[in-house]
């Protein structure tokens, strides 16, 4: 069983990378619209602009697919 402690701290972790997506996601839904299609070239430039990452030092490809995949499960969430 979860104790209140853990079940306070992955809400609270919940929060916050829901935080992050709702900030990244439209910057890289920008690249996707002005023709910037490969994740691996979105992660490039997110890693040369200076643009953090969630949990890890630089953005890869899997990064960018798992914001935009957590963008639209909260969408559809929403839409409910």
């Amino acid at each position: 069983m979860t104790s209140g402690k853990a079940r306070d701290d992955n809400e609270m972790a919940r929060a916050l990378f829901d935080g992050f997506v709702d900030a990244i996601l439209p910057v890289i839904r920008d690249y996707l619209a002005h023709g910037t299609r490969d994740h691996a070239a979105i992660a490039e430039a997110f890693n040369a602009r200076g643009i953090p990452c969630w949990g890890r030092e630089r953005w890869i490809a899997t990064d960018i697919r798992m914001v935009l995949s957590h963008g639209q499960t909260r969408q559809q969430a929403s839409t409910r």
